[in-house]
């Protein structure tokens, strides 16, 4: 397994997390909650955690030297997040970028698409189409569709791009999801990537074939397919915990892009698409 840096909010934001707990005679289905942020980072003054946060980033290189630390050199695996973790961030960056520029938060995407406005331009009752406010270059369009079926629901993102700027362009365009399941230690939650499974921990890039992520604890299951795109790659989301033995990395959940080499000249677009399903598993 690789490891991936830990990710937090960036310096200056206040820092708090938004955790789901299950009961134990819940039903699964109803407790995945997808949701539009996947943790959602709010205004937390007077949060214990915010303290250990900015602890734990005072304390730098010296963390590894106390006797307390449960996890040794933490530090080195302390990243801060360019934006709030949510589903369907649409990401344009160099194609120079790698999976290890991903892993370290180095992607230095276009800020104006993956942070900036989004205006509703149409909506009813199972699709919404926004509309990019923020990109000159990079006018852009996403359209949400949404199905309940028998055992679920699906969730599909269409994004058009377009290249408004002079002189052609090479990048990778990458669409973002977040999926949070529990307990990533246990043998029934897992990846499955072309007949393999990994732990929810996992992080790597891999083909873009059809990607699950599976509770067969609460049975469920996500599936991701990306038609046409060339890789997912996948990084797990992990916070800092103090506990009685010190400071301890805890899983949130796992950031899966998949990602589309695209070249475009003055005028062209590109149209991509990401789905999301959600069902119950038996």
């Amino acid at each position: 397994m690789i490891e991936s840096p830990l990710r937090q909010a960036e310096p200056g934001r206040h820092i708090g997390e938004h955790h789901f707990h299950a009961r134990a005679d819940a039903n699964g289905l109803d407790n995945f909650s997808w949701r539009q942020r996947a943790i959602w980072i709010r205004q937390v003054s007077d949060n214990t955690q915010c303290f250990v946060l900015c602890r734990l980033a005072a304390l730098g290189v010296q963390l590894n030297q106390q006797d307390e630390v449960g996890d040794k050199g933490l530090e080195r695996w302390l990243n801060y997040d360019r934006w709030k973790r949510h589903a369907f961030r649409l990401l344009v960056f160099s194609p120079a970028k790698t999976y290890q520029d991903c892993a370290a938060i180095k992607l230095e995407e276009n800020a104006a698409l993956a942070g900036g406005n989004y205006r509703i331009a149409e909506i009813s009752q199972t699709s919404a189409r926004l509309v990019s406010e923020d990109s000159a270059d990079w006018p852009a369009e996403k359209l949400f569709t949404f199905a309940a079926t028998p055992d679920g629901f699906d969730v599909t993102c269409q994004v058009a791009l377009r290249r408004a700027a002079p002189g052609a362009a090479s990048v990778l365009v990458g669409i973002e999801t977040i999926v949070n399941f529990l307990a990533p230690a246990a043998p029934d939650r897992y990846f499955e990537s072309s007949g393999l499974r990994y732990p929810l921990r996992w992080a790597a890039a891999v083909p873009a074939s059809e990607l699950l992520v599976v509770d067969e604890w609460q049975g469920i299951a996500a599936t991701i397919a990306a038609p046409g795109a060339r890789d997912f790659w996948i990084a797990p989301i992990e916070t800092v915990s103090e506990s009685e033995e010190g400071f301890e990395r805890i899983y949130q959940g796992s950031q899966i892009i998949a990602v589309w080499p695209v070249e475009l000249a003055p005028g062209g677009e590109w149209k991509g698409r990401l789905a999301l399903k959600v069902s119950s598993r038996a």
